[in-house]
């Protein structure tokens, strides 16, 4: 296998945990924008809980929390903007994409 054939390998595999990263960067950067500093703190939490969590270890509960519930404050405070809560629910979605789709140690084990 060629060096290329492997990046894209690696670029097929992890692409959707890569888009979701890159939600969570745009969550924070609105959040950065974001007048009082409570709804700032709100946003930086939720966009960074949905940057790290396509890469923690597959446990479907921690990543469904932290996709599902951490950014949905942030949305709620600037809900006139239409534009957060439709990047937080297609973090939400992309990222339950993900979750669901990557092994769990329990699948791991019963292949092995």
């Amino acid at each position: 296998m060629t060096a290329t054939a492997r990046r894209q390998g690696a670029i097929a595999a992890g692409w959707t945990s890569g888009l979701v990263t890159v939600l969570g960067a745009c969550l924070v950067l609105m959040a950065v924008s974001a007048a009082p500093i409570v709804t700032v703190l709100l946003g930086v939490a939720g966009g960074i809980a949905v940057l790290i969590a396509p890469w923690l270890p597959p446990r479907r509960r921690t990543v469904a929390v932290l996709l599902l519930l951490t950014p949905i404050p942030f949305a709620i405070a600037t809900w006139w903007s239409l534009v957060t809560p439709l990047v937080v629910l297609l973090a939400a979605v992309i990222g339950w994409f993900t979750i669901d789709r990557r092994p769990s140690s329990r699948r791991a084990a019963v292949v092995r």
